[in-house]
């Protein structure tokens, strides 16, 4: 009986022969993906790009030509593109044996801001994309946001309280598109304005073509105070002045101020 015992025990010791045939096999199955050279990146393809150039991102992505595509990890490779300023998304995907492609989304200029003899591009969700020395394009400029350095690095967002403010501009520009600088309704005043200055939480808007400074005040109360924005602008069509909208409505009325 101890002898069956002892003969059972080295039996189980004993390697499984075919565990070890499959994992022989498993290794040179690995080296063929890993060293053969059909398998290395031949292609990178590129595409819905506009503003970041096509070596902006694979020079980001760390991918390059040569490399062994089973040794690309590629949500490392999206995570790096996405860092670049103008890239909202991006889709890293492999085709075998030797292609690779990225396709992404990128974030487009809603705002100007003007800093410091410096303009930065900002989009919608309070990212800056760019800073340049010049003003590209017909959109508002924004004056006097206050930022400071990281705010203003391409690729970084305002902070929380520069985007309460942008998300009045926001509310107010919105709110601009469903009222109009004339009796026939051809123009809305959304369209003619050129500049918004932040005073704290109150902003001023400037319209060249209606010749006009607009005193807004805060983000509250906009369909009123564009209603009566609408009424001044239709009555005053020509003249040059200010109208302050920026008080409370049931202890003073809204007027126009011509320029002297």
């Amino acid at each position: 009986m101890a002898n069956k015992a002892k003969d059972k025990k080295v039996k189980k010791q004993r390697p499984n022969k075919n565990l070890i045939i499959f994992t022989i096999i498993l290794v040179i199955f690995l080296g063929l993906l890993f060293f053969l050279p059909v398998f290395n990146v031949t292609e990178i393809n590129v595409s819905n790009n506009k503003k970041t150039s096509r070596a902006d991102i694979t020079d980001a992505s760390g991918i390059q030509v040569g490399n062994n595509i089973f040794r690309i990890v590629t949500p490392v490779s999206k995570g790096k593109i996405e860092a670049l300023p103008y890239v909202k998304s991006a889709e890293v995907t492999k085709k075998y044996p030797s292609t690779i492609n990225i396709s992404v989304e990128e974030r487009e200029t809603k705002y100007i801001l003007a800093i410091d003899n410096s303009y930065l591009y900002i989009d919608d969700q309070g990212y800056t994309l760019e800073k340049s020395s010049v003003k590209n394009g017909s959109k508002i400029i924004i004056k006097d946001m206050e930022l400071d350095e990281v705010e203003a690095t391409p690729g970084n967002r305002l902070s929380e309280h520069n985007l309460i403010k942008l998300n009045d501009i926001s509310n107010i520009l919105e709110e601009s598109k469903l009222y109009y600088t004339d009796e026939t309704k051809s123009t809305t005043i959304n369209s003619v304005i050129n500049e918004i200055t932040i005073d704290n939480y109150e902003y001023i808007l400037y319209s060249e073509k209606e010749l006009k400074t607009i005193f807004i005040g805060n983000g509250e109360n906009l369909t009123l105070k564009m209603s009566n924005l609408q009424s001044i602008l239709n009555r005053e069509k020509g003249n040059e002045g200010s109208i302050y909208l920026n008080m409370d409505f049931l202890k003073k009325y809204p007027y126009f101020s011509p320029k002297i």
